[in-house]
């Protein structure tokens, strides 16, 4: 869940007192503020962050062989991919994600857990190098 701020300003007195109604009728909690002759009502209202998930599968260019795989969003945190018969340390079978990419600390980061029986990543690849904004013009 996360929380917005939001606002709405009003010419008259009735039109806050009617949204303040509206907003009491869905239990949110407000506040209704003067502004000079206009009327400004505030309440946050909180909102499911949702996790997105989807299936793919990979096909081996040589071999012919396929595995599945999902990627899902944790929690707007980060993406995790899975493949069929690979996980990480902490995670039951068939459900660990052996590859995590996050913001963190202000950088796109990678995590490779190339180990089942580590808990800790084996590779944490600092992808800010690859930002557009580092190219350089020949």
């Amino acid at each position: 869940m996360k929380a917005i701020l939001k606002s709405q300003i009003e010419n008259t007195y009735q039109e806050a007192k009617s949204l303040c109604d509206t907003l009491e009728a869905k239990s949110i909690s407000h506040t209704m503020k003067a502004e000079g002759e206009r009327f400004m009502v505030l309440w946050a209202q909180l909102e499911e962050v949702s996790n997105i998930q989807a299936d793919f599968s990979l096909v081996d260019e040589v071999t012919g062989e396929e595995i599945a795989g999902g990627i899902e969003a944790k929690s707007n945190l980060g993406l995790a991919l899975s493949f069929e018969g690979y996980g990480d340390c902490c995670s039951c079978d068939d459900s660990g994600a052996p590859i995590y990419i996050e913001k963190y600390d202000g950088k796109l980061m990678l995590r490779v857990y190339a180990d089942i029986n580590s808990e800790d990543p084996t590779h944490n690849i600092d992808l800010e190098n690859a930002a557009l904004s580092k190219r350089v013009s020949e």
